[in-house]
């Protein structure tokens, strides 16, 4: 019973380590690639496309059981490079990947009220490459 306890925990710690190996040319080489905005594929075998200098769209959402109305906005953002996602890695050449963690800093801080007292909530996401 020992020996297929350690078996078994063997194998559950080579596939999670699968996870964070990158994927390969090889890998990669007939996965289609999306640009955003493009319908997306079922499943997650693509790789998505962030095209640098191309309006993407952010939306939000502000709803629930205390407001009279759903309020929706969208801002618009421009990439200063290229960016391709695949399942969680990234890159910024569609050669070299890493898992997106390593390569991108992400913050989402909500405040309510917002620090002036002038808005009932501030919601500021920042995204910057390590």
């Amino acid at each position: 019973m020992r020996r297929l306890s350690l078996t078994i925990a063997a194998m559950c710690l080579a596939l999670s380590a699968c996870g964070t190996i990158p994927p390969t040319e090889a890998d990669l080489a007939k996965v289609p690639v999306i640009t955003f905005g493009a319908p997306l594929p079922k499943g997650d075998n693509f790789i998505l496309h962030f095209p640098a200098d191309t309006p993407l769209r952010v939306r939000t959402v502000v709803e629930g059981n205390l407001f009279t109305h759903t309020a929706i906005s969208t801002a618009t953002v421009l990439l200063k490079h290229d960016i391709y996602a695949y399942r969680h890695f990234v890159s910024f050449d569609n050669k070299h990947w890493v898992l997106g963690y390593r390569l991108l800093d992400s913050s989402l801080t909500v405040a309510i009220p917002g620090k002036d007292g002038k808005d009932a909530g501030v919601l500021h996401l920042q995204l910057n490459e390590k």
